[in-house]
């Protein structure tokens, strides 16, 4: 069993008590477990007042030392991007240089099976909207409108399902129809979403006891909007480390894949991820000719680098 310093550790904690899935916890601890043991090789010492003084030095040779070490680019891709958002989770500034050196590392291709159908998403949609009225899919029934709001969220925003299970009841104004995605710094950026989507946000606010009354959006409006689910009592669940269980349970983006790929499966479809559904998002917004710099800023994104790809789809298709 590997042995990783505490600014892992709470790291890794960070991410599983926010409900990343097993595999992909595994694939970081992988990840960290070889900048740990760069570290302590290198400098004798590990510890995250190291990495804060000498950050720049410290991940430029990491890098390198996992280009020497044959990795391909886009196995180096990934682990600087985990490393990455260690340094976030510790409010470390990120060095300009590497982020740079990490953008000019080849993207991996995009092709037809990154992506979804018109077709395939209707069938989605129309599927998930079909009760199967069985006794162990109630709670699956009754969170319908929930669920295709997720979605929509997805495809036609462009959201993640890490931003959509940080959205707070704060985060949303119906009347407005805006949802605010909150940013690095201070300032987020708001999203308009058109009537439909609206009123399946609202149909879903419905389903809890209190919502009629506004009890739950005025007096808790740091709850999240969507809430986890008991499917034993078909019930919300209520998030017992907060002060006087006055918070409910955020839904984990671990849940948020999984119902995805459950849906899926009972539609008959392929395997369609969350990515699939923001990739179409992406190829959508360039062929409606939206500036780089306004699809980055809805995307949430810095660099007009992460677009190459999608472009480069675009011209060979």
């Amino acid at each position: 069993m590997t042995n990783y310093p505490d600014y892992i550790n709470q790291y890794l904690y960070y991410l599983d008590f926010n409900g990343r899935s097993k595999s992909t916890l595994k694939q970081y601890r992988s990840d960290l477990k070889k900048l740990s043991f760069y570290i302590s090789n290198k400098y004798n010492l590990n510890s995250l007042y190291l990495l804060k003084q000498h950050r720049e030095d410290i991940l430029l040779n990491f890098e390198s030392e996992l280009s020497n070490k044959g990795l391909s680019d886009t196995s180096i891709k990934r682990i600087i991007n985990v490393v990455l958002g260690l340094l976030k989770y510790h409010q470390i500034e990120i060095p300009s240089s590497l982020r740079k050196a990490t953008e000019k590392r080849p993207q991996r291709l995009l092709y037809d099976s990154d992506f979804v159908t018109n077709e395939e998403f209707t069938c989605l949609l129309d599927s998930m909207a079909k009760p199967i009225n069985r006794k162990e899919s109630a709670a699956r029934d009754f969170l319908i409108d929930r669920n295709i709001a997720i979605l929509n969220l997805i495809r036609f925003y462009g959201l993640t399902p890490t931003q959509i299970s940080n959205l707070n009841m704060s985060n949303i104004n119906l009347g407005q129809g805006y949802i605010t995605i909150k940013g690095e710094g201070t300032e987020g950026r708001n999203i308009k979403i058109n009537q439909e989507h609206k009123l399946l946000i609202t149909k879903y606010l419905n389903t809890f006891p209190n919502y009629n009354q506004l009890i739950y959006r005025t007096v808790h409006e740091d709850n999240p909007l969507f809430v986890a689910f008991n499917n034993k009592s078909m019930s919300y669940q209520v998030n017992y480390y907060s002060q006087n269980f006055t918070q409910m349970k955020r839904l984990s983006v671990r849940s948020i894949q999984k119902f995805i790929k459950v849906e899926c499966n009972l539609g008959g479809l392929r395997k369609i991820s969350a990515i699939n559904l923001r990739n179409q998002y992406i190829l959508d917004s360039l062929l409606k000719r939206i500036s780089d710099k306004d699809l980055l800023k809805v995307l949430g994104l810095s660099s007009p680098n992460s677009l190459h790809r999608y472009k480069y789809y675009l011209k060979n298709i």
